[in-house]
């Protein structure tokens, strides 16, 4: 990625030439739905024993990679270069539901076929990409968010690529870090592949900031005892400017930078900073030295699991833990309690990533109806010409695609139960008509159904918008907001809750497979933990620490093991140049935008939640622009619904031309 492009416009030129490909060179329809292949187990294993060395070679990143996966349910890939999935992995109930739209082992996403998507369009532009919702160029994947990166073998070509997808569609920031988190992963596949093919040969790495550790960096170059270069990785020519290995094999190490070999050797104990040429200021450090010599090895994922027989914390209950020891949060989870028995009605308000599908659910298992299925619906993750289908199921033969046995409902799925209607806001006004008629009649009536259906179930909503407003402006029923809204509960923001430190350690615990007594972190991690704005709340915070744990040496934590988009509150500009090139020109870049102009004003700690805002409302107006102005057009493309589009126009102050003063 080039440093004057931010994540968003680079992302945006790499799709809008894949869709130049599958229109002027493969020829594909958008509506094509039978191009997926699935191989045989006898093809699958061709393909597996030709890169068995990815699998080998690579458990504990793809491990890590699952773990991340398991929190956001997404399903994992592994492809070989020619876009087959070798492995694939769905840890969740939600995520194994990709294995129904062909996201398993075996199946093939290569892009002339399919069309844009991750793993294909990774592989045909040999970048790292997410491709999301409306990016995708056949109509029928518009439901899924992928990222991809690619995996790069010793000799400097693709040998495969990472994958990890989910059904829904992901906002700025979530996608950011799950981006700069899989390129991260499949560059220490690709790093892994390296050392095990130079085991014998003299390894150091290459960094432009003294605060990239050895166990981060990923530029690496190998050269025997005669210095002689032998090897490098792709990371490692990005910094030295080389566009081919070819370019610097066999050549001198001082040849190609001032460095002598004794010093090369040097900076296995004390990194060496090059203070001359056209390479100033790169540190080299050593990781592998003369055969014989006492050296470190490098670690790909330095972690300790919990072991078997641990000893038992004292366990409270999972609402209280919740609560923790934060006097807001408890009063909630007071009231929660009280009211969970009731026939009254539940409306959760509060932040994208507070938690409130997390509180719902807990509410639930302690509720009467633990024993009744709990189902979770997110209105605004589906498309509103499937949410009635959702929600309501159909009769055989209501659709000509649909399946043959019909579809059993959410609501009717939730019988006896709890149904949680997740980001209602985003409902759109004619199935709110419709909810508002199950809510009162209780009772359910299938698409191509004639009578109706009873169903005892206990609906909690949610949503992060202003409801009243939505009122206010006609994008929500009054008569449903006051059916649903029996009782308010507004969970509060991260950065509004005083127990930091005890939510870190909540979150160890219990929702990663680590031990906290085993974690330690630098004073300057919590105090950025404490000032930092958290605009993802708490899922931004488990993310961060799921990458810091991943990246940390000997798992204690320091600021550089923290991803991009949170230590940007506490790098300047100029310590910048030391992070990865692409997440540092989304940070650096990502606020430099005509609208939002009161960057300056915000904490830096917030700067790539304004970034986010203000690549959202370019990538929005260009989308308006292309479809002529047309709100509804540009709805489907960014898998969204007309009242989420028209509040973010109203967000961002976009006009239409025809509507300037």
């Amino acid at each position: 990625m080039g440093n004057n492009l931010t994540y968003n416009e680079h992302r945006s030129a790499i799709i809008k030439t894949s869709w130049s490909r599958c229109e002027s060179q493969y020829g594909l329809e958008k509506q094509n739905k039978n191009n997926i292949v699935i191989l045989t187990e006898n093809e699958l294993k061709q393909h597996k024993d030709a890169v068995i060395n990815i699998l080998d070679g690579s458990t504990k990143v793809i491990e890590s990679v699952r773990h991340l996966a398991k929190q956001g349910d997404y399903c994992v890939l592994v492809s070989d270069s020619d876009g087959v999935a070798i492995k694939g992995y769905a840890d969740t109930p939600q995520s194994s539901e990709c294995a129904a739209h062909g996201l398993v082992a075996g199946s093939t996403w290569n892009e002339e076929d399919i069309g844009t998507n991750g793993l294909g369009t990774c592989l045909a532009s040999k970048q790292s990409i997410t491709v999301s919702g409306g990016d995708h160029y056949a109509s029928h994947l518009h439901n899924f968010t992928c990222v991809a990166a690619p995996i790069y073998e010793p000799s400097g070509t693709i040998i495969g690529a990472l994958d990890i997808s989910r059904l829904t569609n992901e906002d700025f920031v979530e996608s950011f870090f799950t981006y700069s988190f899989i390129k991260e992963a499949a560059n220490q596949i690709s790093a892994n592949l390296f050392l095990s093919q130079f085991e014998d040969q003299n390894v150091i790495s290459l960094s432009p900031s003294s605060m990239v550790t050895i166990y981060e960096s990923k530029a690496l170059l190998s050269f025997n005892d005669e210095g002689a270069i032998t090897g490098a990785t792709q990371d490692c020519l990005q910094l030295l400017e080389v566009m081919d290995q070819s370019q610097i094999i066999g050549r001198k190490c001082e040849d190609v930078f001032p460095l002598a070999l004794d010093d090369a050797y040097k900076s296995l104990s004390q990194p060496i900073q090059i203070k001359e040429g056209l390479f100033e200021n790169l540190f080299i450090k050593g990781l592998r030295g003369r055969p014989g010599e006492n050296t470190e090895r490098r670690k790909m994922v330095p972690v300790r699991r919990k072991p078997v027989a641990s000893a038992k914390r004292e366990e409270k209950d999972a609402l209280s833990r919740f609560a923790g020891s934060d006097p807001a949060m408890q009063r909630i989870v007071q009231m929660g309690t009280r009211l969970i028995n009731k026939d009254i009605p539940l409306l959760i308000l509060g932040e994208t990533g507070v938690g409130k599908d997390t509180f719902t659910k807990l509410l639930h298992e302690q509720s009467e109806r633990a024993g009744g299925p709990f189902v979770a619906v997110n209105c605004a993750a589906i498309p509103e010409s499937l949410l009635d289908s959702e929600l309501f199921g159909y009769k055989p033969g209501t659709f000509t695609d649909g399946l043959r046995d019909g579809k059993k409902g959410k609501i009717l799925a939730a019988n006896g139960g709890t149904l949680f209607l997740d980001e209602i806001g985003d409902m759109p006004m004619g199935m709110q008509a419709h909810l508002l008629r199950v809510l009162q009649e209780r009772e359910v009536t299938p698409l191509g159904a004639v009578d109706p259906i009873s169903v005892d179930v206990r609906v909690i909503c949610a949503t992060n918008q202003n409801i009243f407003n939505l009122v206010d402006t006609g994008l929500f029923r009054q008569d449903l907001l006051f059916r649903i809204r029996g009782a308010q509960l507004e969970i509060p923001a991260l950065r509004e809750r005083r127990n930091i430190r005890e939510i870190v350690e909540e979150i160890i615990v219990h929702q990663t497979d680590y031990d906290f007594d085993d974690v330690s972190f630098d004073d300057e991690v919590w105090h950025l933990f404490e000032s930092y704005s958290w605009p993802g709340n708490i899922r931004e915070l488990k993310s961060a620490l799921l990458f810091a744990l991943c990246l940390s040496e000997k798992q204690h934590v320091v600021v550089e093991d923290l991803p991009p988009e949170v230590t940007a509150g506490v790098h300047s500009s100029s310590q910048l140049a030391g992070l990865n090139g692409d997440v540092a020109g989304a940070v650096a870049n990502g606020y430099s935008g005509e609208r939002l102009s009161d960057a300056n004003d915000r904490p830096a700690a917030a700067s790539l939640y304004h970034s986010s805002n203000m690549a959202e409302a370019r990538h929005i107006e260009e989308l308006l622009r292309r479809n002529n102005w047309n709100v509804s057009a540009t709805a489907e493309q960014l898998s969204i619904s007309r009242s989420t589009l028209h509040r973010k126009i109203r967000k961002y102050d976009i006009v239409a031309p025809n509507k300037a003063t």
